[in-house]
């Protein structure tokens, strides 16, 4: 059910997924977060999808801790995830990762932050307030 959650979000072009046991997910699009109500995921089904994408450390991690932070793929798909225990049971926080990375045209760089970037020797610090 996770899985088909996050198909969709992908398919909808959704950044951030966010999934609390009980509660509508919401999906993050254009930067806006959107109720997504025919997905509504009980806290057995999330502690089921973390037993399954966890290995026993990360699990063992996240009993103790009550938080875990690891990378998700699903096929070609990939995502960030932090799961965490909240009074309301757990929540998934999800990054949708993206399959195109942007150019340096599409972030809006300077050509100086651009040029730097070409530099083939040295030591390049940013600093500043």
């Amino acid at each position: 059910m996770i899985d088909d959650l996050l198909e969709l979000a992908r398919a909808l072009g959704a950044s951030d997924v966010h999934i609390q046991s009980g509660c509508k997910a919401k999906f993050r699009i254009d930067g806006e977060l959107q109720d997504h109500s025919e997905f509504i995921i009980c806290y057995k089904k999330i502690i089921e999808w973390l037993r399954d994408v966890l290995d026993e450390k990360m699990l063992t991690k996240f009993k103790e801790r009550g938080e875990v932070d690891f990378a998700y793929a699903n096929n070609s798909d990939r995502y960030r995830v932090n799961a965490f225990k909240n009074h309301a049971g757990i929540s998934i926080a999800v990054r949708v990762i993206s399959h195109n990375l942007p150019n340096c045209e599409d972030c809006n760089l300077p050509n100086s932050v651009v040029n730097l970037a070409r530099l083939e020797s040295g030591l390049v610090l940013v600093t500043g307030p």
